[in-house]
Formats: C-alpha cells, structure tokens, sequence
C-alpha cells in the first residue's frame, strides 16, 4: 500500500492505485445533490446543492451508484497521484479510504502530504481524521 520510492516531494507516503476493479461498467460524474446523501467514505452529509462525485458501476451483474463528498474525492487524489505526471488519482475500492490512510499514510504523514491536498475542504478533512486516528486511542499510534 505505501510506496516511499515513488514521490520525492516531501511527502514520503502514497496510497498504491488498483489497476481496475473488474466492473464492467465504470461511470465518474460530479453532480450537484437535490437530496440528502451520505458519503461513501466519510459518513458526512451531502446536503442539497452541494457538489459531490457520483460513481456508478456494474460488478457481477448488479449497477450500484455511490456518493462521495468532494473534500474525500480531493484527499484521495493528492494521497493516490504521486507517481502520475498528470495527477490523476485511478481507480480506488470503495468504502476504504479512511481505512487505508490511517493505516498507510497517518503513521509517516509530513506537512507536505497535507499540502498536497488543493482546498481548504480537504485540507480541514484530512487535519480532522488526523486529529481522530492520534487522538481516539492516545498517543500510542
């Protein structure tokens, strides 16, 4: 999951990429909600007007859709591009992110990882989780 060797910018961590994730169907969109959702990888509420991503997919036959806050799209990008020239964060698993950057990204992470991060949103995101991962359990992490 990390991978040291592939950035050399101060942010000694990345997220590894999946090469696919065997949908036959794989659909990115960035819509703007006229309900009430819940992000896939935070839990936070999408309110109405906000922006989010919309993924929708089919995996064995079944179309499923999922929403994610636009702070946890722009995480996972500046965590997951480091070895990309064009800073394009691929694809990812569903429901893990958090998962994977508390146990591959908060134990290594520098200043310069969290100015990856382009907005404030994602910025504040990140410093929140952080503070969540180091403090929940004392200062044994």
């Amino acid at each position: 999951m990390v991978r040291p060797e592939a950035i050399n910018d101060g942010c000694h961590v990345c997220l590894d990429q999946t090469n696919g994730d065997n949908s036959q169907l794989w659909h990115v969109s960035v819509r703007t909600a006229r309900a009430v959702y819940r992000c896939v990888e935070c839990n936070d509420a999408i309110g109405k007007a906000q922006q989010y991503q919309r993924i929708s997919l089919k995996y064995d036959g079944v179309f499923s859709s999922y929403s994610t806050c636009l702070a946890c799209v722009e995480v996972h990008r500046a965590l997951s591009s480091c070895d990309r020239e064009d800073g394009v964060a691929g694809y990812r698993m569903i429901y893990v992110l958090w998962d994977d950057i508390r146990e591959c990204i908060f134990p290594d992470m520098t200043r310069a990882c969290l100015e990856k991060c382009q907005t404030a949103a994602a910025r504040q995101k990140l410093v929140h989780q952080w503070n969540d991962w180091k403090f929940a359990e004392g200062f044994d992490n």
